[in-house]
């Protein structure tokens, strides 16, 4: 309120005032209240104390030795270790929206690769926790206490989870006949038999790479026998400009594509039209050659496959034998 001569009284605080910013720190400094000050914000004379000396208060939180479930960062290193020495694949179809996603083998989840770890790291938690369940369902006492991992589940997802772009392949649907026969067989044999079927199982895995190898060496063989040489890709009807040179082409089925591509609810009750995809690569220039129609216009079978062969032989020659 204002008294004679225009001097403003404040209250009786006023002489209990100290002024929180200097002169050189503040473009307009101004009186207030301190106990005013100190309630508006809710805070102490130590932490005015505090701000008016400049010097900021250590932070001593986590400083302290007094951490009994802090997990080694040894212990981490063997978890990212063993995540890391599975095997890994990329999708074929996912590979353009997430191209750093890997997926581990089918059959595998977080928790199966744990007691994996466990087996290999700390065994004697696992038979620990074998004995705890045996004990349980044989109704015997005393119950043995358990043993306390050094990693524990959550700290293995958490792992898996926060450092890992890492998925579970879904089972496979195209898988060799053989390998899934005889893997069957061995899951269920014991002894010399189950030896047997393992070592021919091997025997088949290494055909299967030897397959793959010969697949490798063959486009190396056919590159190099186009070093030197012009490749021209002709229509039919040309002369062959080449004939110690060699081709090599693979090709496949793309995955059948519905169309049209909708993501409305009523799709999935109605059947789509499907369009078929049949690609060849030449394997020299690293060029693909799509062949596209739909089922109203023919199938996907071995007709279909042939007449694709021949047209691409026919238009697209090289000049190899």
């Amino acid at each position: 309120k204002e008294a004679e001569g225009g001097v403003e009284l404040v209250s009786k605080h006023f002489q209990d005032m100290d002024k929180i910013l200097g002169k050189r720190e503040a473009i307009n400094p101004q009186h207030v209240c301190k106990e005013a000050f100190m309630s508006i914000y809710g805070i102490t004379k130590r932490r005015v104390q505090t701000i008016q000396s400049r010097a900021c208060p250590i932070d001593l939180r986590g400083h302290h030795g007094n951490r009994p479930n802090k997990v080694l960062e040894e212990y981490k290193d063997k978890v990212r270790a063993h995540i890391s020495s599975f095997p890994r694949q990329t999708s074929h179809y996912s590979r353009k929206d997430n191209p750093d996603r890997e997926y581990l083998e089918p059959g595998w989840s977080v928790q199966r690769m744990y007691y994996n770890y466990l087996d290999m790291n700390e065994p004697a938690v696992l038979e620990r926790e074998c004995e705890i369940i045996r004990c349980q369902q044989e109704n015997t006492t005393p119950i043995p206490p358990k043993l306390k991992a050094h990693i524990l589940l959550h700290t293995y997802r958490d792992i898996f989870n926060g450092e890992f772009n890492l998925g579970f392949a879904l089972p496979r649907t195209d898988t060799c006949t053989t390998c899934d026969k005889l893997a069957l067989i061995v899951r269920s044999s014991k002894g010399a038999e189950k030896e047997k079927l393992e070592k021919e199982l091997e025997e088949h895995h290494k055909l299967a790479e030897s397959a793959f190898t010969m697949r490798k060496d063959d486009k190396a063989r056919a590159v190099r026998s186009w070093v030197g040489k012009p490749r021209r890709v002709c229509s039919s009807g040309v002369n062959h400009c080449s004939k110690d040179a060699l081709d090599m082409i693979t090709y496949d089925f793309q995955q059948n594509l519905e169309t049209p591509n909708l993501q409305h609810n009523d799709t999935f009750y109605k059947r789509q039209l499907w369009t078929y995809n049949f690609g060849i690569h030449d394997c020299v220039s690293n060029q693909g050659y799509m062949f596209m129609w739909d089922e109203t216009t023919a199938k996907r079978g071995s007709v279909e496959v042939a007449n694709c062969l021949y047209d691409f032989l026919t238009e697209f020659n090289t000049g190899a034998r």
